[in-house]
């Protein structure tokens, strides 16, 4: 779950890559941002850019992520 912000932001910019060469038209556009968006928000993810800072050992661990036990 750590990299869905990651993922978002780079289907955000592959759609708009898409527009800009003309395969998607505005309405396509449109509806994958709001789609994107709406899983953003449903997530409970901050709609701003992911920090590409380093977390330390267990220090801001999402929830939904399991740990490994061996």
């Amino acid at each position: 779950w750590f990299l869905l912000p990651f993922e978002l932001r780079l289907q955000r910019g592959h759609a708009r890559a898409l527009r800009a060469a003309g395969i998607l038209s505005d309405a396509e556009l449109a509806a994958l941002e709001s789609a994107l968006g709406q899983i953003t928000t449903e997530q409970g993810l901050a709609s701003g850019t992911p920090s590409l800072t380093r977390r330390g050992e267990g220090e801001g661990r999402d929830s939904r992520e399991t740990s490994v036990v061996a």
